[in-house]
Formats: structure tokens, C-alpha cells, sequence
């Protein structure tokens, strides 16, 4: 692993990976899923960790990832063991090397995980993380 660029706190970080064969396999299996995003990554990569923004309400957290030149079907958003794992990957490319987007979020178990949803658009990744009915304020009448 070669580190190329790493840019300060709350800016994108970016390393480039080089994966062999063995280890996509590895992936795969791991993940069970064979077209899965993770299974089709390039042998060499820029991994980038995308800049966040976090939006917090009664309701739950909007989470917005930048995520340019991504889509629907190169993004996996996936929740194992209250950890949030995005990989998205891009049709951009630094100094010729395919980009993919990779960041990792701790949930708190006040989120609804069935309930998640993920939306791509003009290269933002929106993810809507509900609170559950019992992690919801509820206001007690008085009398």
C-alpha cells in the first residue's frame, strides 16, 4: 500500500491500493455477494475517503457523501456489527488510476438499521439513518 496524498481533518484522503487477485477472491467470499462492488474492483485503485457532512433531528441523521462520478449501481452501503461501510466506486480516475470511494461510520443503536435508505444524485450520496420509536423524545403531558 502506497500512500499518495492525505490532506487535513474533514478533507478527502486518498491512498492508492494495489489488490491482488487472491485478495478480490477473499472479498468476494467474504462477502457472499459475487457482483457486489467490492468483487469488481480494479487490481490497482485510488482508495479516497469522501468528505461528510451530518445532519442531526428528531427524526434521525441525513448523511451526505461526496462521491463524484458514482452511481446506483457502482455504491454498497452495508451495516455489520453497528458500522456503517460505504464503498462507491467512481468512472473518474487520478493519474490514470481508477478512484473508488471507501468511508466507515459507528452507529449508535438508536438507529432504525432496517429502515436505512441510500439515494445517489449529481454526485452526492444521501443516507437517511431513522431513529428507532424508543431512541424519539416523547413528550409527557402534565396534569
Amino acid at each position: 500500500m502506497k500512500k499518495v496524498d492525505k490532506k487535513e481533518e474533514g478533507k478527502m484522503e486518498e491512498k492508492k491500493i494495489k489488490v491482488s487477485e487472491n485478495a478480490k477472491e477473499k472479498l468476494c467470499r467474504t462477502e457472499g455477494k459475487c457482483d457486489s462492488v467490492k468483487c469488481t474492483l480494479p487490481e490497482e485503485y485510488f482508495e479516497v475517503t469522501p468528505a461528510a457532512d451530518i445532519a442531526d433531528d428528531e427524526s434521525g441523521a441525513e448523511l451526505i457523501l461526496e462521491v463524484p462520478g458514482a452511481n446506483a449501481s457502482t455504491v454498497n452501503v452495508e451495516v455489520k456489527d453497528h458500522i456503517l461501510s460505504i464503498t462507491a466506486a467512481s468512472t473518474l480516475c487520478r493519474r490514470t488510476v481508477p478512484v473508488v470511494y471507501k468511508r466507515d461510520f459507528r452507529l449508535s443503536d438508536a438507529v432504525e438499521v432496517t429502515k436505512i435508505k441510500a439515494v445517489t444524485k449529481d454526485g452526492l450520496l444521501t443516507i437517511t439513518l431513522p431513529k428507532s420509536e424508543r431512541a424519539k423524545v416523547h413528550h409527557i403531558q402534565v396534569k
